[in-house]
């Protein structure tokens, strides 16, 4: 009786899946990895240390939802809460820690549940993955975001966001320290009928979103800043996922090649079309692809490279007879980004983070005249932009923190026009200068 009730509570245990939590944790003004930082998970048992390299593991925790806390003498707490841990997966989630002087005798001293950088604008927002999973539309970046204050879309679809009234031109977004000008499928020039976010939820460690205030660094919008950080591979094991969502079905593999070197590679592809197939919901059916990928290589405790690319396909297509038209209208576009950086501690005081990097874009919209079976009208935009970008965070005195950098780009652009003179024999012309 006693062996069975045994086995009867191993085979019980067995079947409770079991997740494991796993990250960084570095100095906020330096950028220096922090060891022998606890990490625990509040109201239970589980717990690790940072090694010399600011790494922690915490292995076979039961999947539930927890609040986890970084502490270590010297350092202000911090605090994630709401994280959930999912079944044979590790969940990623890294610190920041800022310095704080020790409590004197007889002083209590309670920190903030919430973490909150002093050094910003009170009105920005910090997002990490988690609390984006959390959201109604946590599929999506963008649509996360518009859920803030201030901030909405131009129409129920669309991922362009609109800050205080602004136009979508006027946002900045940077993506891993690169500015990207159209961070959606679909893009319009200027922006405001992007469908969806070209990053992936899965492939984000955290968004920093400022809706004005931001210092000179992020300066060339006047309506807001969405810094989106990109996160590593797993450091310990290989893992898959297949993701399915409102919006797209997703595959990706995450892994280590050694102990300096970790990936991360996804491909997403829209079944918008699909469903349409299906249900006949309508003439207009966008469908899109798009691949990303991030490798990065740790040589040593002082350097990190990382380099990362997104890859996007995006097709509609509007038939002819759709609300009296007479034209067949086709959407064909790709992006290309791709960025490089490196990050080099400078000692005790400080980093410095240089990043290369662009953007290719390249929309081909094409109107047949399905009356005359030739073309009405093409539209063939084309943008190149390029930019190099040197950034240095110091902190040579205790309570001082000097941030400063260089930042050029180069941009290349073409908006070729073709149209039909009906006046003059139906001839295709080059309309470009006078479009």
């Amino acid at each position: 009786m006693h062996l069975l009730f045994v086995l009867t509570i191993f085979a019980a245990d067995a079947e409770i899946p079991k997740g494991s939590f796993s990250g960084k944790i570095t100095d906020a003004a330096s950028g220096k990895p922090l060891p022998g930082v606890n990490v625990i998970l509040a109201g239970t048992e589980y717990g690790a240390a940072t090694d010399e390299l600011g790494y922690y593991i915490i292995k076979d925790v039961p999947v539930a939802e927890y609040s986890v806390e970084a502490s270590m003498i010297g350092y202000k707490p911090q605090v994630v809460t709401r994280v959930q841990t999912l079944p044979s997966r590790t969940v990623f989630l890294d610190f920041r820690l800022r310095q704080e002087p020790l409590a004197m005798p007889g002083v209590t001293v309670r920190p903030d549940y919430f973490a909150k950088d002093e050094s910003v604008n009170s009105g920005d927002n910090a997002i990490n993955y988690h609390e984006i999973r959390l959201n109604p539309e946590g599929y999506n970046v963008a649509r996360t975001v518009a859920a803030l204050p201030g901030v909405a879309t131009g129409f129920d679809f669309s991922s362009d966001i609109i800050v205080r009234g602004g136009d979508p031109d006027e946002n900045l977004t940077v993506i891993d320290n690169l500015p990207v000008p159209y961070p959606v499928h679909f893009p319009a020039i200027g922006g405001g009928f992007g469908q969806a976010s070209i990053v992936s939820v899965e492939g984000v460690e955290e968004v920093e979103f400022s809706p004005g205030g931001y210092g000179a660094r992020n300066g060339e919008k006047i309506s807001s800043l969405m810094n989106i950080t990109l996160r590593d591979g797993n450091k310990e094991r290989f893992e898959a996922l297949v993701d399915l969502n409102m919006s797209a079905v997703e595959a990706m593999v995450e892994g280590p090649l050694g102990r300096k070197f970790n990936y991360i590679a996804g491909y997403r592809r829209s079944f918008l079309e699909l469903v349409d197939l299906i249900s006949n919901i309508g003439n207009v059916t966008p469908s899109f692809d798009d691949f990303y990928l991030r490798c990065a290589y740790s040589p040593n405790p002082g350097n990190k490279i990382w380099l990362f690319g997104i890859q996007t396909l995006d097709r509609m297509s509007v038939p002819g007879g759709s609300n009296g038209a007479t034209e067949d209208m086709k959407w064909n576009g790709y992006q290309t980004i791709s960025g490089l950086n490196w990050r080099a501690l400078l000692g005790e005081v400080g980093y410095s983070v240089l990043t290369f990097g662009g953007t290719n874009l390249v929309n081909d919209l094409i109107s047949q005249d399905t009356a005359l079976d030739s073309l009405a009208f093409q539209f063939r935009p084309h943008e190149l932009h390029l930019y190099l970008r040197e950034a240095l965070s110091m902190s040579p005195f205790k309570g001082h923190e000097l941030q400063t950098g260089v930042f050029t780009g180069f941009t290349d652009a073409d908006y070729a026009y073709y149209s039909r003179d009906y006046a003059n024999g139906g001839e295709v012309r080059d309309t470009t200068e006078g479009s």
